[in-house]
């Protein structure tokens, strides 16, 4: 890898700043199309989009190899699929602050689920980091917990796709672990766009899409496109600067979303949001502080270790 720690760091943000941003643009949307419309336009364009260019760099995947990998790739469709629906199902009943602070579980359920099927290290700060983010998540819904508990519908409805979905997430990731290592991550993607597409095409209502405004397509085309370049440019950030780093980059996320959301609602009075109360925000920081924790757990581990300041841990 070629270092260049400016440049990874401007393409981890651009990821961040999509990724923050991606769940109020859906949110509008799902006011005049439904979970099924959205995610078939979402999974096509991005299948034609990375199909084209796929083509142009003569790297379609060998129709022979990747059915060598079919399980792998089955589990890989049926995850990114579901996880896409389910978010959106949640978005209907959820703002996107909390949808965005939810799905972090999804990092660590595959940090979790990697660590059971793979054998993969899980040091004492990590299992701290992801103590700390249920507890983050506890209090930024401490206002909604007893209507989870009392009543599956609504926001407590929500709540639960929204778990669903990064477990659907986890999923995915577990598979795609597997994957890149005899596949191009590249390919992998395409064959899951395309799967996708075609099965819920019988399921939407292209119809829908025509009598949307032309601010409405706008953010149509924003939501459709943010896929696709917010993982060329997490992609291209591997290249020049380490994983870790940039993965602690994007534990940002919930944070840019519930920014964006305030500053939308100063620009434009009429857009809805969630006025959180001091132990939601507090909830919030522990969930992106939780996750930074969980992500860079193991370096800071051996780095204590080193120093010798972790004692008998």
């Amino acid at each position: 890898m070629q270092e260049r720690p400016v440049v990874g760091f401007i393409l981890a943000c651009t990821t961040m700043l999509l990724w923050g941003a991606l769940p109020i643009a859906l949110h509008q949307l799902l006011t005049v199309l439904d979970p099924f419309t959205l995610t078939w336009f979402r999974f096509s364009l991005s299948a034609l989009l990375l199909g084209a260019g796929l083509a142009w760099q003569g790297g379609w995947p060998s129709l022979s190899h990747l059915l060598r990998h079919k399980g792998l790739l089955a589990v890989a469709v049926l995850g990114l699929g579901f996880n896409y629906l389910f978010c959106l199902l949640s978005l209907q009943r959820l703002d996107p602050e909390s949808f965005n602070v939810l799905i972090q579980l999804g990092p660590i359920l595959l940090m979790l689920m990697s660590v059971l099927l793979y054998r993969e290290s899980f040091t004492r700060v990590q299992q701290m980091g992801a103590l700390l983010l249920l507890v983050g998540l506890l209090l930024f819904f401490h206002d909604r917990l007893g209507l989870l508990v009392s009543q599956l519908s609504g926001e407590s409805l929500g709540i639960v796709l929204a778990v669903v979905a990064a477990s659907c997430w986890a999923c995915y990731g577990l598979a795609q672990k597997r994957l890149i290592q005899s596949v191009p991550a590249q390919q992998v993607m395409l064959v899951v766009y395309l799967a996708c597409s075609a099965a819920y095409l019988p399921f939407s209502a292209p119809s829908e899409l025509i009598g949307m405004s032309g601010t409405l397509w706008w953010i149509l085309l924003f939501a459709s496109l943010n896929t696709v370049v917010s993982y060329g440019a997490f992609s291209e950030a591997l290249r020049f600067w380490s994983a870790t780093k940039i993965s602690a980059v994007l534990t940002q996320v919930p944070l840019v979303t519930i920014l964006l959301s305030h500053l939308l609602a100063l620009l434009w009075p009429d857009f809805a949001r969630r006025v959180p109360d001091g132990w939601a925000i507090l909830g919030a920081c522990l969930v992106v502080g939780g996750a930074q924790l969980t992500v860079l757990g193991n370096g800071l581990w051996d780095y204590l270790r080193r120093r010798g300041d972790v004692g008998s841990l």
